[in-house]
Parts: C-alpha cells; sequence; structure tokens
C-alpha cells in the first residue's frame, strides 16, 4: 500500500471523491429511511361505531397478505385477479378496513400506502385486474384514501 506522500494529485483527488460519494450515499440512504417513516394516518370506518366482527377481521387481513403478495413481486400478465375483484367489490367499510389494515403493515416497510403500491405496479391493460385497479383508484378518491 502506497503512501499519501507518494501518491499523485490526480490520485489523491480521486480518493477523495471517491469517499465522498460514498459518505453521500450513506448519509442519503439514512435520511430517505427518515423520510420514509412519515406518519400515516388511521382512516375511521365509514359506519357508526366502526367495528369489525372476528371474521370481517380475518377476510381483511387474508385479503391484505395476498394483494402484498401479489404487488411485491414484479407486475405480470399472471398475476393471481382474485384480490384486487374482491377488493373492487368490498363494502364501503371492508373496503377502508383492507386499506388501514394494509397500511398497518406494509406503508413504512416499503413504498408507502396501499394507494402508492397501487400505483406503483404495472397492469396488463384489457385484463380484469387492470379494470378492478380503475375502480379501486375510483373508490379511494371518493372515500378520500391518499
Amino acid at each position: 500500500m502506497k503512501s499519501l506522500k507518494k501518491l499523485d494529485n490526480t490520485s489523491k483527488i480521486a480518493g477523495a471523491g471517491a469517499i465522498a460519494v460514498l459518505v453521500l450515499a450513506v448519509f442519503s440512504y439514512y435520511k430517505g429511511k427518515a423520510n420514509g417513516s412519515s406518519n400515516i394516518d388511521y382512516v375511521p370506518l365509514p359506519t357508526g361505531n366502526g367495528a369489525l366482527t372476528n371474521t370481517d377481521s380475518q377476510l381483511v387481513r387474508e385479503l391484505v397478505l395476498k394483494l402484498h403478495n401479489s404487488l411485491k413481486g414484479v407486475g405480470n400478465i399472471f398475476r393471481d385477479e382474485k384480490p384486487y375483484i374482491r377488493l373492487a367489490n368490498a363494502s364501503d367499510k371492508m373496503f377502508v378496513a383492507i386499506y388501514n389494515d394494509f397500511n398497518s403493515l406494509y406503508a413504512k416497510v416499503d413504498k408507502g400506502t396501499l394507494r402508492a403500491w397501487i400505483n406503483d405496479d404495472w397492469y396488463q391493460t384489457g385484463t380484469q385486474t387492470a379494470g378492478a385497479v380503475m375502480t379501486i383508484l375510483g373508490r379511494m378518491d371518493t372515500l378520500n384514501l391518499r
């Protein structure tokens, strides 16, 4: 290993630049991670008391896990369409419960809210999934779910 005194100025500048880039990359990583930990508001269920039955809670979790499984991969034409269709056809109460549960499990870990996950994925046009996604995003607008 050469001492710093024996290196020419170009090598010293290149080394300093590499260290600066490394420090900037580490800083950006931790700064971005801190920004990703923003608070995501819980949306109250659109019913009087807002309580779900045990069966409804189990259905919500089952659908959330299936949606996440589909959304965590790269979009493809062979994805399971059933979770999207079930979400698109869910009652407002179940829809908001699914949105809240998904966000509580995955929003701070990866891409943000369920809406952000859906917007970030790719859907084959003309499929039932693409149609369901358009319905889901429209309902999110109606229910003010960001």
